[in-house]
This record gives C-alpha cells, sequence and structure tokens, in this order.
C-alpha cells in the first residue's frame, strides 16, 4: 500500500509539474504577479496539498485552526426601519416609538407577520404550523427541528393563510381548503384553511428559497461529495452525459442539481422546467420555463411539465434541467436523452433499483432500452454521523447496457459512501470516462490530466476560502472557456484579485445581491 501511495504521489507530482503549478503546494519556486520568482515556503500553499493528498510530495504544511476561521459572522438579523415620515411631534410620538410603529407596519403589512424574523433567517430551511393553538415549528440548519415561541391565535391563523394564498397569486376557501403555493421570494407553501381536511385545523408548511445558491464547493466542505467524485461530475457534466439525483424529501437533490448546473459550459443554450422556481445558473443563454396551473376549477388552460418539456424541444438546447420527475413527463424525458439533449433532473427514490423499477413500470413506463440513454445516477441520503444530521452522496452509478438474455439493465457503482468510515470510496474503472475518452480522442494520460485539472482547481478555491457563489461560478466558467488562464493565475496567486474581471465574460450573467451573499454562512 505504501509503494502504491508513493507511486500515485509522484503521478500526481508530475501532473502537477506539467500544469505549471508546483509552487502551489510548497515545493520549488513560485512565480509573482510581474514576473519575479519568490521561493514558495513549505507552509505558503501547504493546505492546497493537503487537500489533494500530495502532502508526501510537496511538504505541505496543514493550517492552524485560527487560518481556518472565516473572518466576521452574523450573530441575529437587525431591524433596520426607514426615516421617520410622520409630522414631528415630541408630543405625538418619539423618535423610538415611531421606528418602532414603523418596524410593526413593515413587519404585518409587507413581511410576514409574527414569522417575519424566523422568514428571514438565513439558517432555516423549513417553517411549518401544525393548527390552531400550536406552536410554530422551524427546521434550523444547526440545530434541526426548534419549538419557537410563537403561536397564532385561531382567527389570526385562518387570516394569515388566506393572506400567503393571495400574495401567490391562489385563491383558498372552505371550497377549495388545500393549496400549494410559491411565496414572492421564491418559497415553497403548502396551505389548508379550516378543519374540513385538518383536524387541528388551519396549518401551513413554508420550504424556504435560497435567495444564493450553494456550489460544488459547499457540498465538497460539508463531505456530501468527496473532492474526487465532484472532480468526476465536472468532466462528465462538461462532455454532456446526462444525470438523475434520487433520493427521499430533504435529501438534498435539488441542492446537488443547482450545485453541478455551475459546471454546464456558457457557451450553450439551457433550458430548465420547474414547477417552483429553485434552479439559479450563472449563463446568460437560459430559458427559465416554469409551469401554471389553469385559471379555472378544471385542468383546461393549465401548463404542465410535460407542455414545457415539448416547448424546450422546439427551443434547441444543449441541456435541459428539469426540476423533478413525478409521471409520464419522464417518459418524454427519456426520448428527448435519446434524441442527444443532455438532461438533468431530480426524481423521488432511496436505491439505483428502486428508480429503475419506478421508471419501467406504470405510469411512467419507460422502455429498459431507452433507459440506457441516462449515464449516471446520484443517490442522495439525509443521515446521521456522529449525532448530526447530514446529507450524502450515498453512491454514484453508471447506467451501462441493456442485457436482452435476462431482461435487466447493467449499471456500476464509481463511487460509494462507507456510513462506517463516513468516506467515499471508488470503486473501479468507469466505463463513462471511458466513453469520453473515445468521444475527445484522448489516451489514459489525458483523461487523467483533465481530471487532476479539476480537482486542483476544486482544492484551490476551498484552500483560498474563494466559496462564494460569484467567485466559485466566475471561476468554472472562466476555466471552461480557458484553461490556461485560470491555471496561471492560480500558479501566481491571482486568481482572486482577478474574479471581478472575470466575472464580466460576456456568456456568464452572476445576477446575485452582494448582501444576500454576503450572509450567507
Amino acid at each position: 500500500d505504501a509503494a502504491a501511495d508513493a507511486d500515485g504521489a509522484a503521478e500526481s507530482s508530475g501532473l502537477a509539474s506539467r500544469l505549471g503549478l508546483g509552487g502551489l503546494f510548497g515545493g520549488g519556486n513560485g512565480s509573482s504577479a510581474d514576473g519575479s520568482t519568490t521561493a514558495a515556503t513549505s507552509g505558503r500553499f501547504g493546505g492546497l496539498g493537503s487537500r489533494l493528498g500530495l502532502n508526501a510530495v510537496f511538504g505541505g504544511r496543514a493550517r492552524t485552526a485560527d487560518e481556518d476561521e472565516p473572518l466576521g459572522g452574523i450573530d441575529g438579523i437587525a431591524a433596520r426601519p426607514e426615516s421617520a415620515v410622520l409630522a414631528d411631534d415630541a408630543d405625538v410620538l418619539n423618535d423610538y416609538q415611531v421606528r418602532k410603529l414603523q418596524y410593526y407596519l413593515r413587519r404585518d403589512f409587507i413581511g410576514y407577520e409574527r414569522i417575519d424574523g424566523i422568514k428571514h433567517d438565513i439558517n432555516v430551511e423549513d417553517i411549518s404550523c401544525d393548527g390552531y393553538n400550536s406552536p410554530v415549528f422551524v427546521y434550523h440548519s444547526d440545530y434541526e427541528q426548534i419549538i419557537s415561541n410563537v403561536y397564532h391565535g385561531e382567527g389570526e391563523l385562518d387570516d394569515f393563510v388566506v393572506k400567503l394564498a393571495q400574495r401567490s397569486g391562489k385563491g383558498i376557501s372552505k371550497r377549495r381548503p388545500q393549496v400549494d403555493a410559491t411565496l414572492p421570494d421564491g418559497s415553497r407553501a403548502q396551505l389548508t384553511l379550516g378543519r374540513e381536511v385538518s383536524d387541528h385545523g388551519t396549518n401551513y408548511t413554508i420550504r424556504q428559497f435560497k435567495d444564493v445558491p450553494f456550489t460544488p464547493i459547499d457540498l465538497i466542505n460539508w463531505s456530501t461529495f468527496s473532492l474526487e467524485e465532484m472532480a468526476f461530475l465536472w468532466l462528465c457534466i462538461e462532455n454532456d452525459k446526462s444525470l438523475i439525483f434520487a433520493g427521499g424529501t430533504a435529501s438534498g437533490k435539488t441542492t446537488s442539481l443547482n450545485a453541478v448546473s455551475l459546471f454546464i459550459p456558457s457557451n450553450t443554450k439551457i433550458v430548465s422546467i420547474e414547477d417552483t422556481r429553485e434552479v439559479e445558473l450563472p449563463q446568460r443563454n437560459w430559458i427559465a420555463s416554469v409551469t401554471r396551473p389553469s385559471f379555472a376549477d378544471d385542468d383546461k388552460g393549465d401548463v404542465d411539465e410535460f407542455d414545457l418539456l415539448e416547448a424546450a424541444l422546439r427551443q434547441r438546447p444543449d441541456y435541459i434541467v428539469m426540476g423533478e420527475i413525478r409521471g409520464e413527463e419522464g417518459r418524454t424525458l427519456f426520448q428527448v436523452m435519446s434524441t442527444g439533449h443532455t438532461t438533468y433532473t431530480t426524481f423521488h427514490a432511496d436505491s439505483v433499483g428502486e428508480v429503475l423499477k419506478r421508471f419501467t413500470t406504470a405510469p411512467i413506463n419507460v422502455s429498459k432500452t431507452m433507459f440506457t440513454a441516462l449515464d449516471l445516477v446520484s443517490i442522495q441520503t439525509s443521515t446521521r454521523v456522529g449525532g448530526n444530521k447530514v446529507r450524502r452522496n450515498k453512491s454514484l452509478t453508471e447506467i451501462n447496457h441493456y442485457d436482452p438474455e435476462n431482461d435487466e439493465i447493467n449499471v456500476q457503482d464509481v463511487y460509494q459512501w462507507q456510513a462506517e468510515t463516513d468516506e467515499f470510496l471508488q470503486m473501479g474503472s468507469s466505463n463513462t470516462l471511458e466513453e469520453i475518452k473515445f468521444d475527445r480522442g484522448w489516451n489514459q494520460e489525458t483523461v487523467e490530466l483533465e481530471i487532476f485539472k479539476r480537482q486542483v482547481i476544486l482544492a484551490y478555491l476551498i484552500d483560498r476560502g474563494l466559496n462564494t457563489y460569484t467567485q466559485v461560478a466566475a471561476t468554472f466558467q472562466a476555466f471552461i472557456n480557458d484553461q490556461d488562464t485560470i491555471l496561471g493565475l492560480m500558479a501566481t496567486d491571482d486568481l482572486e484579485r482577478s474574479l471581478e474581471d472575470l466575472r464580466e465574460m460576456e456568456s456568464v450573467h452572476i445576477n446575485i445581491d452582494p448582501d444576500s451573499e454576503a450572509m450567507v454562512p
């Protein structure tokens, strides 16, 4: 094993030297921005070598706890009312009272009344109230389920749910007591009015919309994926391989879908199809399609995923990103894959076998021969590690070929998560990489070099703390368009200073509010 590790380290050393990146790992000399050469100390970029498992080659040093600590933080959310607009009369209201009045006016008429503070907490994933005289329950990303001290009165809860429905452009009444809605900020809400279908009375559940999407760097930092898995996915997505994220509720399917969409080249055309807008892409050539329910009580006039998928075929997309497959539109999606359109979507299933079973039986009924148009399946799971609730990529599986003799689809795991050690294990060679090698005319050495380049990019961003959506999206798209320039900026450690210029690429439009991005933990 030691000999194998040494051989692997030596091979990685050679790859890094070929890319002119030896200085990044604390071995050899690095060039400064003005062209002068400076000796790179062993600790300068030791963290990068550690993340790539190359300390034995480059003599890197792990960063201290103080160096790993991010600067700044958010202790809470403060109300910032506007300047007073009422008459300046100290006998009527003093300044404090004016500000207090403004806060309640904004909270109750513009915001979300009693849950407004909770609604604006970036760490809150779900907000729910189960009925009359029930507390508001909160799912917090750090503390999980929390029982709050917020209560709605019976009449107040009815009025609040009606208000949420109206803000979403929906009607809710005793005749139609349940509504699925999208709030103005993009959050998804399930609303129930009265006791007609709920013994405990009116209730609601709000699944929070993230203003700033998570990135592949976030998924690696959370150990949802390993760095090696993410580099593998990057190369596959960049080379038109279709992928489904499957898993249970709240297992991170949509989060992962959104994150890996950053690997789609910006010089391609993308069409996204969703019932609730969740996908956020930096690529400028992107059509964002959303379903629309009928204005009448019947289904006449509604526009569903099936309709949008048919329309997408006439829009000549290179990539189709579909929020979720639930029914017969899945058969159309596989027909789209079979015609050469690269597709990404999510699906409710806990294993690859369950994915195959549900897709190839009623009501979706995809033929087994057509199912092989899919390249990869990622199984997501929500589990516990060390007592903490975490999300993990349980397996990354290739769909290889259909065996007519046994009437079964041949699949092969490329990576598996080991629950005992909380590590990701590579299971063997990849047929998908073999296909990419054949299509691109590459040899094995070139494939390994391309994978290594992407591992270095990911490790560099993690090591330097360049993990905001803007920084990550700009770096990925710039690398896809011009590898040598980005590798050169990394070699001289000038990448961070160049990010503002990189985000101005003509084919990229990064529309993220800086204030919202600064609040992301």
